[in-house]
């Protein structure tokens, strides 16, 4: 899993995904002004607003200079949570390249949600 994390800084895991070529960042802090830093350094603008006291964890998509970013923000590292904002992700993703949830394509949506969420439990641990 290693050779797709192209980056990690502090609690945030940069994933280049090499099949559908997106970037997608993991934020893990229980603060929502590392949360709304991410975004002002990178985005040059906030998140949408919300009640950070009744969040868990997030999915948003913003565009850069390299072209669009997946954002996940959890507050703390939790598996059920993360394949939550995952599925977001990859229900994003594949209906992009106009490939709906259906009977004959949801083995390629279990196994893009398989491939992120081993990667960045893999990276979380350090493996």
């Amino acid at each position: 899993m290693k050779e797709y994390i192209s980056k990690r800084y502090g609690d945030i895991i940069h994933i280049f995904d090499p099949i559908y070529r997106e970037n997608i960042w993991v934020l893990i802090s229980p603060y929502e002004k590392d949360y709304e830093r991410l975004y002002k350094q990178k985005f040059n603008t906030l998140p949408d607003r919300m009640d950070y006291d009744k969040v868990k964890a997030r999915y948003s998509v913003c565009e850069n200079k390299v072209g669009q970013v997946h954002i996940i923000w959890l507050k703390k590292f939790s598996i059920p949570e993360l394949c939550h904002e995952v599925l977001h992700l990859v229900a994003y993703v594949l209906r992009q390249k106009e490939t709906y949830l259906s009977h004959e394509t949801d083995e390629v949506y279990a196994y893009y949600l398989e491939f992120l969420v081993r990667t960045i439990i893999a990276e979380k641990k350090g493996k």
